[in-house]
């Protein structure tokens, strides 16, 4: 009898569990989408709480399925060990939330990005479902009506959320549903693990009409989201290095996400990037990542280190006599000011100020929809990073209607745009704050100004 009670008790949680997540899982999504399309102003508290329930939940819901299968198969062993790892994945919105995200930090390479993953996928196996199972409560609902319409009678909705008793067509879903997150993560795991570090070089041309006659052909090397931490490792810098002094360019870049987060890779990451050899100036800006452990301890370290760290300032380069500007701007998440954050058009305006219009400008920015408010400040070239490429793309760089992850959020995702007189470039950056890239592979890139 206390046994039976025991899983009923267990059944019940198991219930709730996976009600909860899936409703919990709507709101958020509602959230997102209130943002993403229907432009409706969140504060950014409620965004972050948002997305972290988005990601969390999914988890319990699978939880909810696995438990179910493994108690109808009778695996009792298999049971506390699929709770167990549901603790561990949830583990590190705990220690981000309770402020010990250098716990989070610590894990083994293999098990953060296996956690990554996992996360990925039991999202998608997740909102694919409760997509389905909404769909499909809403259609039995309807033919209930009907049928109780033509019968007074009404079908028995199984409300048991997904755990059927036998070896029905629900069951066998279940139970793939709760198998291909598994397989997901361990294979992503396994590709993450091989692309760790690697970045390609690549060479581009750029028009500067406004640029002096004797610099044409200047050289820029352009780095971006470095993310120096768990994933893109101090121990794979020595290699970024060697390939940007090989390039010896004229100048150096790099715009933004130097660390991933923590302040404590900063200074290997200060070292690195001190160690970039150029002939005329190494400028940097600021990303959003940067800004995540402690603002003032990263601008006040880094601007010590790197003179060239441009906030919302422009900077004249003096080569071989002919002046140019180097022009960067602090990050900023959207056009125009919203809360504390005064927007790309207004620090576009900061920047600029007191700077020679007549003179050929290079604009350094992290976010690059900054484009269109320096574009239409007469910048000649801009230089943005923060997309990687769209990181997980169906369609590879370059395609003429790019298809992924990132082309939901960006409309300047990859490579060369014009708007007028003014060009950008945004590159896929070198470094990782998600294991795995699909056709969105890290680079370096050399711009030969012409």
């Amino acid at each position: 009898m206390l046994r039976a009670t025991g899983v009923r008790v267990v059944g019940r949680i198991r219930h709730v569990v996976c009600w909860a997540s899936a409703v919990g899982m709507i709101v958020a999504a509602g959230l997102q989408f209130s943002r993403w399309l229907l432009r409706v102003p969140v504060p950014h508290e409620l965004v972050f709480l948002a997305v972290a329930l988005g990601v969390a939940l999914p988890t319990g819901m699978w939880w909810s399925w696995a438990d179910g299968v493994l108690a109808r198969a009778g695996r009792s062993t298999l049971r506390f060990l699929a709770g167990g790892f549901s603790v561990l994945m949830l583990s590190p919105v705990v220690w981000v939330f309770t402020g010990a995200r250098e716990v989070w930090d610590a894990y083994p390479l293999v098990l953060i990005m296996w956690i990554m993953l996992w996360h990925m996928a039991v999202v998608i196996v997740g909102y694919v479902a409760v997509a389905a199972g909404t769909g499909g409560r809403l259609l039995t609902a309807l033919g209930g009506m009907l049928k109780r319409g033509a019968t007074g009678e009404a079908e028995p909705v199984d409300a048991d959320c997904g755990q059927s008793p036998g070896l029905t067509r629900r069951s066998v879903l279940v139970m793939a549903g709760s198998a291909l997150p598994l397989v997901l993560a361990g294979t992503g795991t396994a590709g993450g693990l091989k692309q760790a570090g690697r970045f390609r070089v690549r060479r581009i041309q750029m028009a500067a009409p406004r640029l002096p006659r004797h610099l044409k052909g200047l050289t820029v090397t352009h780095i971006s989201d470095m993310h120096v931490g768990r994933l893109y490792t101090p121990d794979h810098l020595p290699r970024l290095v060697e390939a940007v002094n090989d390039l010896g360019s004229d100048m150096v870049v790099i715009t933004g996400d130097v660390v991933d987060h923590a302040i404590q890779f900063l200074p290997c990451a200060l070292e690195a990037i001190g160690q970039m050899e150029h002939r005329y100036g190494r400028f940097s800006v600021v990303g959003n990542h940067d800004l995540i452990d402690s603002p003032q301890r990263f601008l006040a370290a880094y601007g010590l280190s790197e003179p060239g760290l441009l906030c919302d300032v422009s900077r004249p380069v003096l080569i071989d006599g002919e002046r140019i500007q180097v022009a960067g701007l602090m990050w900023s998440f959207q056009e125009y000011a919203t809360g504390r954050d005064p927007g790309h058009a207004r620090r576009a305006d900061v920047a600029l100020l007191g700077s020679d219009p007549a003179c050929f400008t290079l604009g350094l920015v992290h976010h690059p929809h900054a484009f269109d408010a320096l574009a239409a400040r007469g910048v000649d070239v801009v230089l943005a990073g923060h997309t990687h490429g769209g990181q997980l793309m169906l369609t590879p760089p370059g395609a003429q209607r790019p298809i992924g992850g990132g082309s939901l959020w960006f409309k300047y995702l990859w490579g060369v745009y014009q708007r007028e007189a003014s060009l950008l470039h945004v590159t896929s950056g070198v470094g990782n704050w998600f294991p795995v890239r699909i056709n969105a592979p890290a680079e370096i890139v050399q711009i030969q100004l012409v």
